[in-house]
């Protein structure tokens, strides 16, 4: 068995790699290309070979690289390694082979998940999504915004639509706004195309998924939340239960405990942001139609509300009822049925 620890960096990676008996048998920089990484590491990948990397921005494409090549790679976090982070004297080789040699000592931290490749693209393709709509919003509220200098006063959600657009500009208005009308249009219009075309690239990912059509059977859990669960949590048998799965998205309120004082403050907000939006998003939805066809949400959410009198402390816990509910019905590997909304609170 091969142990090589890999120092990744955007151009040149840092290799070191020991024997069965931690004696170095290759230490060097390569190119930051799969074709150069496998070059270095083929004679040892026969025998029994395990790449050590820290998280970063390339992490996912150090394990794309080995994928199917029988390699095991192995991420843990950068703080986690205190031999390196606390060294004195830190240099690409020194935690190359500090990695090397955790792991022939078996010493190594909790390994960090890495998404799949296909895991990958989606969270692109969401991540794309969300600043494609971001943008578009931003163009439509700016014109909103300096329509009110002429008088003119839009309802909230007149420009999410082409109809509304086109309606605007046949108001005859004043030549500059007109110019800055027609321009922001031009705008949105591309950014449209663009939404729709990544929306049908995420719709082509997740067709015929499994796990997205058993969580879209989840009332209220639609595209947006079944494609990010799937993204975002990839293989749910890495995680340990539905406390550790709520930890993971931000769920969980803070807490600082000391002797006898307890203080649970706001949520933690750690992990993907967008797994936390789409099922407040969720949540709103089911919030706004009154819960129709499902009571038993109603009445726990009225009681909720009256007992913290906040209305958005209510909304997020209906949005991590909502998820808690979706890994369950995931692990379950059954569609969605009302007894299981009983059990998740």
């Amino acid at each position: 068995m091969f142990y090589c620890g890999a120092d990744v960096h955007s151009k040149s990676t840092y290799l070191v790699v020991l024997d069965g008996k931690g004696r170095e048998v290759l230490s060097g920089a390569v190119p930051t290309e799969r074709k150069a990484l496998l070059e270095a590491l083929k004679p040892y990948a026969k025998k029994g070979l395990k790449v050590i990397q820290e998280t970063g921005s390339s992490m996912a494409f150090i394990q794309s690289v080995f994928e199917g090549t029988g390699v095991e790679v192995v991420t843990v976090h950068a703080t986690a390694m205190k031999v390196i982070t606390a060294s004195k004297k830190k240099t690409d080789k020194r935690d190359a082979y500090h990695l090397a040699w955790a792991s022939y000592k078996d010493a190594l931290p909790e390994p960090v998940y890495v998404p799949t490749s296909s895991e990958q693209e989606l969270r692109q393709l969401l991540s794309a999504q969300q600043r494609i709509r971001k943008g578009r919003t931003e163009v439509s509220n700016g014109v909103r915004g300096q329509l009110k200098g002429f008088g003119i006063v839009l309802p909230a959600r007149a420009l999410t639509k082409h109809q509304g657009w086109e309606e605007l500009m046949a108001r005859g208005l004043a030549p500059a706004m007109d110019l800055i009308v027609r321009e922001s249009y031009g705008v949105w219009e591309v950014q449209t195309r663009a939404l729709e075309a990544v929306e049908r690239a995420i719709g082509d990912r997740t067709q015929g998924d499994e796990l997205v059509r058993r969580l879209k059977s989840i009332p209220y859990v639609g595209d947006a939340c079944a494609a990010a669960i799937r993204a975002y949590l990839g293989d749910l048998d890495r995680f340990h239960g539905r406390k550790s799965v709520v930890s993971y998205a931000g769920f969980n309120p803070s807490q600082r405990d000391s002797g006898a004082r307890q203080v649970r403050g706001h949520l933690t907000r750690q992990g993907p942001s967008r797994l936390r939006s789409v099922f407040v998003q969720a949540a709103h939805c089911l919030i706004g139609r009154g819960f129709k066809g499902h009571a038993g949400w109603k009445a726990w959410y009225e009681r909720l509300l009256h007992r913290r009198g906040h209305r958005h402390i209510a909304v997020v816990a209906v949005a991590r009822r909502l998820y808690a509910l979706a890994y369950q019905v995931g692990r379950s590997g059954q569609v969605y049925k009302a007894s299981l909304s009983g059990s998740v609170k």
